[in-house]
């Protein structure tokens, strides 16, 4: 799930700081995009900031995950055994 965009009124800081998996105590600078905070830094979280100050609203549509990469041999011809 992500912070929605745009950020509605009575949102929350609580429900921030829980999509990041952080506790109700903790401090917005723990909202800084990585490597200062817990938002990844990726490119749907490029609205972070990574360094203070920091706004509720440049985290709308941030969302705690990376991305994986996977890769594989590619396989050709007939694999039927």
């Amino acid at each position: 799930m992500a912070i929605p965009n745009p950020i509605p009124a009575g949102y929350k800081m609580s429900q921030a700081y829980g999509e990041f998996g952080l506790g109700a105590g903790s401090r917005m600078s723990q909202l800084l995009r990585a490597p200062g905070g817990s938002v990844p830094n990726t490119s749907q979280n490029s609205n972070g900031s990574q360094s203070a100050p920091l706004r509720l609203s440049q985290l709308a549509g941030a969302a705690n995950y990376t991305a994986m990469s996977v890769s594989a041999p590619s396989v050709t011809g007939d694999t039927a055994g």
